[in-house]
């Protein structure tokens, strides 16, 4: 069986936040001289914006559309058996 291709919305998503995180922001250089920031500093601030923010994004859309979809009401007494 071949692996389904992932649909137009998912690459769409994809691509535009694949966009936004390659940006060049000159915001950071001036963070970097006004408050005296190391580049280490600078790198970690920008390694925050390119994992965290797709990644709420995503928590966003995708976790209600997932409760809408597939979740069904567990019984504990079903944890026990």
């Amino acid at each position: 069986m071949q692996p389904s291709r992932p649909s137009r919305p998912v690459l769409l998503s994809y691509d535009v936040s694949q966009r936004a995180v390659q940006r060049r922001r000159p915001l950071y250089q001036e963070y970097q001289s006004h408050f005296g920031l190391t580049p280490f500093m600078v790198t970690v601030i920008f390694l925050r914006l390119t994992v965290f923010v797709p990644f709420f994004l995503a928590l966003l859309t995708v976790g209600s559309l997932s409760d809408y979809i597939g979740r069904r009401p567990a019984h504990p007494e079903r944890f026990w058996r």
